[in-house]
């Protein structure tokens, strides 16, 4: 089936979408920040008043897992953004004949292979 659209409207398309992914991105690394201002608060609280020891060690502990947890889980949603956003940009840059777009395919989080830092033991090596 032959396209109807023009490559002007297809770039369109395409450029919405990478907008939205941008925002997206930004919106998580800024939730990001969030998550930490209330780790630090949490922690401050959980150092600062006086527990019996093995409540502290249980409290930490279970606030390092889930901080863990959250930043694992942030990081492979963030690598799969990061990864179409690249798409994007490759796409968007061959359709319009020009390097337009060049951040994050060649200077953001996603143009180094972050997740190579951990090897091949990394769970969601594969999934982002």
């Amino acid at each position: 089936m032959a396209s109807t659209l023009s490559e002007f409207e297809k770039i369109q398309i395409l450029l919405a979408e990478y907008n939205t992914l941008r925002d997206e991105v930004i919106s998580r690394v800024d939730t990001g920040y969030q998550i930490v201002a209330f780790v630090l608060a949490a922690l401050t609280i959980v150092v600062g008043v006086r527990f019996d020891w093995r409540m502290e060690l249980s409290l930490l502990g279970t606030l390092s897992l889930l901080i863990w947890l959250i930043w694992l889980f942030a990081m492979r949603d963030l690598a799969c953004l990061a990864r179409r956003v690249i798409a994007l940009e490759a796409e968007i840059n061959k359709r319009s004949g020009e390097e337009l777009l060049i951040y994050e395919s060649r200077l953001g989080g996603g143009a180094r292979d972050f997740w190579d830092i951990f090897g091949e033991r990394w769970p969601f090596r594969r999934i982002a």
